[in-house]
């Protein structure tokens, strides 16, 4: 099952496709640190045509960042 991550950066101004995630947590790990580098994230797309919209993902970028920081202090 293969991850991708779909977004834009400021330098580029053109829609990308990240490397192939081996799982979901990590597409959503990399769409964060994406996210926190200052990339637009568009979508990340799953196996057999799973999509994951900008608009539902917000909410899992904040909840697995704040887990993240949890586990560090």
């Amino acid at each position: 099952m293969t991850w991708f991550v779909v977004y834009r950066n400021e330098t580029m101004n053109r829609e990308t496709r990240s490397p192939p995630c081996p799982t979901e947590r990590s597409a959503l790990t990399h769409a964060r640190a994406l996210y926190r580098d200052g990339a637009e994230i568009i979508r990340i797309e799953g196996p057999d045509g799973a999509v994951m919209p900008a608009r539902k993902l917000g909410r899992r970028l904040i909840t697995l960042s704040s887990r993240c920081a949890r586990r560090r202090v």
